[in-house]
């Protein structure tokens, strides 16, 4: 079974094109609900998988509701955020037949607030929210990416 993803660029100024997820976030039982559509990047050179500041601020993340872990700051794309938890989140994008696939997750990181800037120019606004090596191996999924043809999709491994 495949999952379709979009070759593009995420990030201003981007050169090299790279493999995108439209994923569909919500969390149940929340007031206001959080739900919202995400272009997620997915990328096997990060271990971890995130949603970022900005999508959360789209998607009604309270983040001061979300437990802080702390001492372990993220580091992304020369920012480096507060680690805050959201728990019970379901994602759902759709397979090669249009039909849904829903991963329901115990838990994601969410990128805080930005503490530090350690590279000149490098803004949080801009910073996507990242699939990592993580969620591939926890889900079996393989990445197929070919820029050239402009093609890419996750395939579930049996």
């Amino acid at each position: 079974m495949k999952i379709p993803l979009k070759v593009g660029k995420i990030l201003p100024k981007q050169e090299a094109l790279c493999p995108i997820l439209q994923v569909r976030m919500k969390k149940k039982g929340t007031k206001p609900p959080i739900f919202g559509v995400l272009e997620v990047l997915i990328d096997t050179g990060s271990t971890g998988t995130f949603i970022s500041y900005g999508d959360a601020q789209k998607s009604r993340i309270r983040m001061n509701k979300l437990p802080l872990v702390e001492n372990k700051p993220i580091i992304i794309l020369g920012c480096k955020f507060k680690r805050r938890i959201l728990k019970n989140v379901i994602f759902t994008f759709n397979k090669e037949d249009r039909s849904p696939y829903i991963i329901e997750l115990p838990e994601v990181t969410v990128a805080g607030k930005p503490i530090e800037y350690l590279v000149k120019g490098m803004y949080h606004e801009f910073i996507p929210s990242i699939i990592g090596t993580d969620f591939l191996k926890e889900y079996n999924l393989s990445l197929y990416f070919n820029p050239s043809k402009g093609k890419a999709y996750l395939e579930f491994e049996d």
